[in-house]
């Protein structure tokens, strides 16, 4: 049988691949940045809610930090720009790819939100 994708993980990948840089030469280099980005916007999107509802302690304080800072070298080590939301209604991680492509509301101004 084959594996399905859901859509916006599919044009996320397209997305990545099509902006990847050289150094990364393989299709399974791209496809294992990807999902740990998707993972860091699953936590990301975690600590936006809890932020939210009840407040951070000062352990999740320094969790969320280690984690924006992992997402923040990641995008680094691709040649991209991160950008956080705080909100948890929108996307928790969004990416300004070097060609400008954008799946949010806001345009390229706002970049690709990272699905979870």
């Amino acid at each position: 049988m084959a594996t399905k994708i859901r859509a916006d993980v599919y044009d996320f990948l397209c997305a990545c691949l099509r902006n990847k840089p050289p150094e990364m030469p393989t299709y399974t280099s791209i496809d294992a940045v990807a999902n740990r980005f998707m993972q860091l916007a699953r936590q990301a999107q975690r600590y936006n809610l809890l932020h939210a509802n009840v407040g951070l302690t000062e352990a999740q304080e320094k969790r969320e930090a280690r984690m924006e800072q992992e997402f923040f070298r990641l995008c680094q080590q691709c040649g991209w720009q991160g950008v956080t939301g705080g909100d948890p209604r929108g996307y928790a991680l969004k990416i300004l790819f070097p060609d400008g492509s954008s799946n949010s509301w806001g345009g390229t101004s706002h970049g690709w939100g990272i699905p979870q």
